[in-house]
């Protein structure tokens, strides 16, 4: 059965509508203050045309949490990377920090409706060199890999939240929620003027079931964005998204099993000319079916395994792969449908009351463009958290 009153507008509106602030709120856990950073080490071979590419990234998350008072919380969000792009002899890298991200979390009525509020403080790294960084980031970008940090320096943003839960019956518990974010302008490469993003509007709707030791969840989030502008004039617009996703998990002294089916349905792009004058509609990215599942199970007191395995399958593009990095070099292939295996394991051992060790190594393999583009890479994290 749920115990927390209507699950906190369940579960926060699927974490702030997929992922505003990264970290859990304690209206939701009941945790207590705590703070969170890892090492997480990421390589990719891509092998296509006959040349291959290499990319990796080192990558450092810090996350924090303070408990401000009853059902009011904050949560801090920053990360730092460093990326090597190899291909033909040549080497470009991008390195630097992220945004800070903070957001405050109330709740209020029992846990029925929740306000939320968050802030990024632009203190990334902006103004990349077109001649290599934004190659590496371009890479970085493609939806086929997995990577943990995709972003760096944005301008001054904020986002609020609304959303309130009601039980629906014995054992069920529906919620929705609205969320408005605002991204500010910012100069994005060197010497390449001033980039305005469009702004967001995200409607959650989810509902929890808990029947015996098995608990159930199924969300869904539409999102649409406004008009992207270069230096005053439109220039893009991201194609509205419909995020679903169905979850379930066991409960229990021994193994505990949780599982995850998402599908995301995306619209078409629209891009302008230098005029801003709207040219043509298209679809950049592909739907994409994702499927997870974990067992965590002891190992004893204080030791235990999470062996884990996902499948992402994303369908036709309409982006290109430039097979090498070198300009006027390689071959540009169509990006057609794409499959990921990812296979692998982690080990959590609780050092004392307060603090918590993991170690985890994930293997991935598959194809893009409809298998002209072999992939395969490997994923290495180490991770400490400390509560008080």
């Amino acid at each position: 059965m749920l115990t927390k009153p209507i699950l906190t507008v369940v579960a926060v509106l699927t974490v702030l509508i997929a992922c505003v602030a990264p970290a859990s709120a304690q209206i939701v856990y009941g945790q207590p203050a705590a703070g969170q950073t890892s090492v997480v080490y990421n390589h990719w071979k891509i092998e296509a045309g006959g040349v291959e590419t290499t990319l990796t990234q080192l990558m450092t998350p810090v996350t924090a949490f303070v408990p401000v008072r009853d059902n009011f919380d904050l949560t801090f969000y920053s990360s730092n990377s460093s990326n090597s792009l190899e291909a033909l002899g040549q080497e470009l890298d991008l390195n630097g920090l992220g945004d800070v991200r903070l957001q405050g979390n109330h709740s209020f009525m029992g846990d029925q409706l929740l306000v939320s509020a968050g802030l990024n403080l632009p203190t990334g790294k902006k103004k990349l060199s077109q001649l290599d960084e934004i190659v590496v980031l371009q890479t970085m970008s493609l939806n086929f890999i997995d990577l943990p940090m995709r972003r760096f320096g944005e301008g001054f943003g904020f986002n609020v939240l609304v959303g309130g839960a009601a039980v629906l019956g014995e054992g069920v518990r529906g919620g929705a929620g609205i969320m408005y974010g605002f991204v500010g302008a910012y100069e994005p490469y060197e010497n390449g003027g001033s980039f305005d993003p469009g702004n967001t509007f995200s409607v959650n709707a989810g509902i929890d079931i808990a029947v015996d030791e098995y608990f159930w969840s199924i969300n869904a989030i539409y999102s649409v964005s406004s008009v992207d502008k270069f230096e005053g004039i439109e220039s893009f617009k991201q194609s509205p998204q419909l995020d679903l996703r169905a979850s379930v998990s066991t409960g229990g002294d021994g193994a505990v099993f949780s599982g995850l089916a998402r599908y995301v349905v995306r619209g078409k792009n629209t891009d302008y000319d230098i005029l801003g004058v709207k040219l043509e509609e298209i679809k950049l990215y592909g739907n994409e079916l994702s499927l997870a599942g974990a067992v965590d199970f002891p190992l004893g007191a204080k030791l235990h395994a999470r062996p884990a395995a996902d499948l992402r399958m994303i369908s036709t593009s309409g982006l290109t792969f430039v097979t090498s990095t070198v300009p006027g070099i390689g071959d540009e292939l169509e990006l057609g449908g794409s499959t990921v295996l990812g296979i692998g394991g982690g080990l959590g051992y609780k050092v004392s009351e307060n603090f918590d060790a993991g170690f985890g190594i994930k293997l991935y393999t598959g194809h893009a463009a409809d298998g002209d583009i072999d992939l395969s890479g490997y994923q290495l994290t180490f991770g400490l958290s400390a509560s008080m």
